[in-house]
Formats: C-alpha cells, sequence, structure tokens
C-alpha cells in the first residue's frame, strides 16, 4: 500500500470513530511529510509564474496592507524640505500616516511643514518643539512614541527617495520574521550630484552582494557582514517594524550618541527575526557640512568610542565569533590611520579595546525557539507565548515558531 493511500486509509478510519484528535494528528503529519518531501513547495510553484532566480519558494499574501508611520525629524533643512516631502507624498503605496517633527529650527521649515500638512491634512500631524532637544536620536524615540502604524520609516529632511520605495520594501514583511527592510543607496552632494553608492560604500564585504535582493536571518548577517560595517549606511533607507517595548529607545547612554546609535538601534530591533534587502528602489542620501556624515568625524575621539560601544553590543548581544571582532577592530584601525596619520597610535588602543570587547562575550544570553501549535485560545497554547515574553524581557533573542495548526486569533497574536 503506498503512502498516500495508508495515510487515507488511517484518516477515514478516525473520521468513523468520530476521534478528532486522531483526525488532526494525522493531518498535521501527512501536512508536515508533504513540506519534507518538497510536494507542497512544487504545487506552490505551479501557481507561481515568476521565473525569477531571485524569488522566493513560498509567495506569502499580507492579510491587508500594513499601514506605515513615516516620520520626518527635521532642523533647519528648509532647502531640502520640499524635495523630501514631496518623495513622500508622492509613494505609490497609501497606507500612511505622516509625522513632521521639528526640533526648533530657525530657518523657514515651519512655514514649509506647515504648508504640507495643510495640503494633506487627513494623513499628516506636525509637532514642533519650542527649544531644541539637542539630539536626533530624541527626535526618533518620539516619533515612534506617535506612531500608529505597523511599520516606520524614518525619512530623513536631508534625503528623499523614488516613489516606489514603500511598494518595494513594505511586501518584505508579510514575512513574520522580517524585522527590518532596506534599500540601494545613492551618496549625493549638497547640490544633488551622486558620488557614491551602497555597492561602493560595501564593496570591501563583498563586491556583488548588494546587486541583488536577500532576506536572511539577523544572527547569520551580524556575524557576516553588520559586525563589520552599518550595512544601512543612512537611516532614510530603512523599513522596520514599529518595536512594541525596546529597551534601548530609554536608555539615556544610547540617547546621547552621535554616530553610532541608528547602528546600535537596528542590532537590538533585528534580534531573533530576519533582515531584507532589494535593490529594486533607491534613497538619496545627501552629505553636506550640516549632517553628521561630513568627513571631519574620523578624526575625533568619540568615532572610535563609538565603534568600541558597538562592539561590546555585538559580542553580547550576538556572540560574535574572533574573526568578526577582527574584522571590526580591523575596520578602526584602517579609519584612524587614514585620518588620524598626525597622531600616535598609542592613542587608539584607549579608544578602541579588543580584550574589552571581548570580554562582554559574558553577558551574552542564547538564542532560544519556542515552538507553538497556533494562536488560538487554551492554555497550552498561551503558555509559550507568555514565556517568549518573558524571557525576551529578560535578554534572551526569541526566535517563536508558528505551526499555524488553527485558525489565527489577531488577539492573540
Amino acid at each position: 500500500m503506498s503512502g498516500f493511500r495508508r495515510r487515507f486509509t488511517i484518516f477515514f478510519r478516525f473520521l468513523k470513530r468520530g476521534d478528532i484528535r486522531g483526525l488532526v494528528n494525522a493531518a498535521t503529519l501527512g501536512f508536515f511529510t508533504a513540506i519534507r518531501g518538497g510536494s507542497f513547495k512544487k504545487l506552490i510553484k505551479l501557481f507561481d509564474s515568476s521565473n525569477n532566480a531571485n524569488s522566493r519558494d513560498f509567495i506569502i499574501i499580507p492579510r491587508s496592507p500594513p499601514k506605515v508611520s513615516i516620520i520626518v525629524p527635521n532642523c533647519n533643512h528648509d532647502s531640502y524640505l520640499a524635495k523630501r516631502l514631496d518623495s513622500i507624498y508622492g509613494q505609490t503605496y497609501k497606507n500612511v500616516e505622516v509625522i513632521l517633527l521639528d526640533d526648533a529650527s530657525s530657518d523657514n521649515s515651519r512655514t514649509i511643514l506647515n504648508r504640507y500638512q495643510a495640503q494633506y491634512p487627513e494623513i499628516t500631524k506636525t509637532v514642533f518643539n519650542e527649544v531644541t532637544s539637542g539630539s536626533v536620536n530624541r527626535q526618533w524615540v518620539k516619533g515612534i512614541s506617535l506612531c500608529t502604524g505597523d511599520l516606520i520609516w524614518i525619512a530623513e529632511s536631508d534625503d528623499y527617495c523614488e516613489p516606489n520605495f514603500l511598494e518595494t520594501l513594505v511586501p518584505f514583511f508579510s514575512d513574520e520574521s522580517v524585522m527590518l527592510a532596506y534599500c540601494k543607496t545613492v551618496f549625493i552632494r549638497s547640490d544633488g550630484q551622486p558620488f557614491w553608492s551602497t555597492e561602493e560604500y560595501l564593496s570591501d564585504l563583498d563586491n556583488a552582494r548588494w546587486q541583488k535582493p536577500y532576506l536572511n536571518t539577523a544572527a547569520l548577517e551580524v556575524q557576516n557582514y553588520f559586525s563589520r560595517k552599518n550595512l544601512i549606511v543612512n537611516a532614510s533607507s530603512a523599513l522596520f517594524r514599529k518595536p512594541p517595548n525596546l529597551l534601548i529607545l530609554k536608555d539615556e547612554s544610547w540617547l546621547n550618541l552621535k554616530i553610532s546609535s541608528d547602528w546600535i538601534f537596528y542590532l537590538h530591533l533585528m534580534r531573533g527575526g530576519s533582515i531584507a534587502y532589494s535593490p529594486a528602489t533607491t534613497n538619496y542620501y545627501r552629505r553636506h557640512d550640516k549632517n553628521s556624515s561630513s568627513a571631519a568625524i574620523y578624526k575625533k575621539d568619540f568615532y572610535y568610542k563609538e565603534h568600541q560601544i558597538v562592539g561590546e553590543v555585538l559580542t553580547s548581544l550576538y556572540n560574535i565569533d574572533d574573526n568578526a571582532v577582527e574584522g571590526l577592530h580591523k575596520k578602526a584601525m584602517w579609519d584612524w590611520f587614514a585620518n588620524c596619520s598626525d597622531r600616535n597610535f598609542a592613542e587608539f588602543d584607549p579608544l578602541f579595546n579588543k580584550k574589552t570587547i571581548l570580554s562582554r562575550r559574558q553577558e551574552y544570553k542564547p538564542n532560544i525557539a519556542i515552538c507553538s501549535y497556533g494562536f488560538k485560545a487554551g492554555g497550552a497554547e498561551i503558555f509559550p507565548i507568555y514565556l517568549a515574553n518573558l524571557l525576551k524581557k529578560r535578554g534572551h533573542s526569541i526566535l517563536y515558531v508558528n505551526f499555524d495548526l488553527a485558525e489565527r486569533n489577531t488577539a492573540i497574536r
């Protein structure tokens, strides 16, 4: 008797006896046997007309288009605001809200922001500081606290992007493991002229990787790439899930960082999940003397001190191996030799100390996978959710595997 006929006979035996538990077990076994044997994948592919070699085997259709909260943290960027805001309101993806922040600008910024709010009142709110917060990070936190969307895009006020930015990145989040997605960035001068791109910036890590879309677990991405550089060179190129309770956002030491706060934020945000990339849309990152991307920062002590902090986060959260730590160390040394040739190298070690970074491994808490029958009411179904949340609060990275064997209750989710 074939395997299929045997399972079919067993299934109807349970049905005749009215054995519901037996029916569920038989159906579950058959389902996972089909997946493991590849039959389910083959069936999906019959309905997938895409011939793109980079497409996923499973096409996950979102239940509804997620709402995107767009935060625009502005301070004295009136000359760039119109271009920025036109690229936001001109997005082809329309389920959005726009939160326009201003940090006590002294130029014409507020007039411009108020004009766009009046033009798009249904989806726009303005929040202005009368006294400067003194920190871009504090504006990020303020904006995130005001968001009502499922996804968040921090669109820096001096950048802009192509109209399909959201349309390209939002579909990645139909995979519930994806915490962060980003796109290609083109570096532009203050006058808008391009001079560099993601491929050049990341060419020392891989010459070809960022020419195609990818999806990777955070753990592997950090170990192999994110431990060496902040892959997301500009926050405007990234879209991420709204963090429900990310403790780093309340950390005063993080709030006061100058150049590595976004890198550390991404490391905390995507832990236990996945990260995605697409070159099918472009973010334009403006480099000028007024922003923190000025070349002068490579000469400052805080640049190396903050890389030290990043290294300690990498070992304490991800337990990266010695090669990854050495890669970050070499990168910091290269920046030092390239920009601080007039200084004694003995000054470097107190700023970036590899031994201290390695010592933080003792704080690492293991990644834990927790499996669940489904998001439904019931003690056996609720317990793993409580356990996952408790372990998360205690500092563990949690991979929650939902077998989805029952109709989903969104409140339980």
